[in-house]
């Protein structure tokens, strides 16, 4: 009982610490909380939560998608402006973030992690003593690209039906989805061609 007690009292600690922070949506899919203190033409100024308190910020508008208040009040910030490259509505810029939010937190990037870092560790122990050693990490980064094709992995999407086959939603997901596996490829090159060059130094 008292055990309950306690993870009762703490669930409730939580949802206050939640519902006296902000929170905004960035077109990036990030979610940023805090607490607003002005919306300015141009800026919303914000002191944004981190560790141990708060930081005060000014965010450009034009990189926010909406403001949602401690009260429950959503504030819409994003609009259709084609002349400012702006081209989606507001529900296809709502369905872009939820692909973009989707991708960043479900789609794994086990195999162009491994295959690249693989690659990186054989080009760099046969070509340690060689100065074509230096191109190892950039051939592994083409080569791993190229055989890890990416599918959207069907987990990671938050409601399939309504928005797996959604053109909006899917531009979001890619873009995400393309640059965290740039990242890992490109970090499993390097660290596995230096993987390969102290191996080959070792083993002689």
């Amino acid at each position: 009982m008292k055990q309950n007690l306690v993870v009762l009292l703490t669930m409730l600690c939580s949802l206050g610490g939640f519902a006296q922070s902000d929170s905004l949506t960035l077109l990036s899919g990030r979610v940023v909380t805090g607490k607003v203190t002005a919306v300015k033409p141009e800026v919303v100024k914000m002191n944004i939560d981190v560790k141990g308190g708060t930081k005060p910020a000014e965010i450009d508008k034009y990189r926010i998608f909406s403001i949602k208040y401690t009260e429950g009040k959503t504030q819409m910030i994003y609009e259709k402006d084609t002349l400012r490259g702006k081209d989606y509505t507001v529900d296809e810029m709502q369905r872009l973030i939820w692909g973009e939010q989707d991708a960043q937190k479900g789609h794994k990037m086990v195999f162009p992690a491994l295959l690249s870092t693989a690659m990186g560790i054989a080009g760099g122990y046969v070509m340690a003593e060689e100065f074509l050693v230096l191109g190892v990490p950039f051939v592994s980064m083409l080569s791993s690209t190229i055989l890890t094709p990416q599918a959207f992995q069907r987990e990671a999407v938050r409601d399939e039906e309504k928005l797996l086959h959604d053109p909006s939603y899917r531009t979001g997901y890619k873009r995400v989805r393309k640059a965290k596996k740039s990242k890992q490829i490109v970090w499993g090159s390097f660290l596995g061609t230096a993987i390969g060059v102290v191996a080959h130094v070792l083993v002689k």
